[in-house]
């Protein structure tokens, strides 16, 4: 295997190299083990502000998730893109607000607008984590 790659990128190396070889063409060498992915999350730095403290979702991934990942709700962010709801003890509850406040800023929406989108994700993790006997 090359040195210094994960198990699986130096793996997958291989089989490209071979198959490379095998079909007598030239491949240019691969930047992808240096170069991050499409939609890769940047390194956490000083001027991110964290959503939660103790977890890595930052207010960069909830505007990432509403430009580039069309999320349109407070579910679509804290459920299906950060997975805050699964995270936190309260499904995101206490958070909410903050994050409907600052997709309703991207989209465009009314305080009656951020307001109401707060009282959807309360019925929808309501919906989803309520556990009946």
């Amino acid at each position: 295997t090359r040195k210094g790659l994960p198990m699986k990128d130096a793996l997958a190396a291989e089989i490209v190299d071979a198959a490379a070889r095998r079909l007598s063409v030239h491949v240019r060498r691969s930047d992808t083990m240096h170069a991050a992915l499409p939609g890769a999350r940047a390194p956490l730095s000083d001027a991110d502000v964290r959503i939660v403290p103790s977890l890595e979702w930052r207010e960069r991934d909830v505007d990432h998730a509403v430009e580039y990942e069309f999320a349109e709700s407070v579910a679509d962010v804290m459920i299906r893109r950060t997975l805050l709801a699964f995270e936190l003890r309260d499904n995101g509850r206490a958070v909410a607000p903050r994050v409907a406040a600052r997709i309703g800023r991207k989209l465009g929406w009314t305080d009656a607008g951020i307001k109401q989108a707060v009282v959807d994700y309360e019925k929808e993790i309501e919906r989803i984590f309520r556990i009946t006997p």
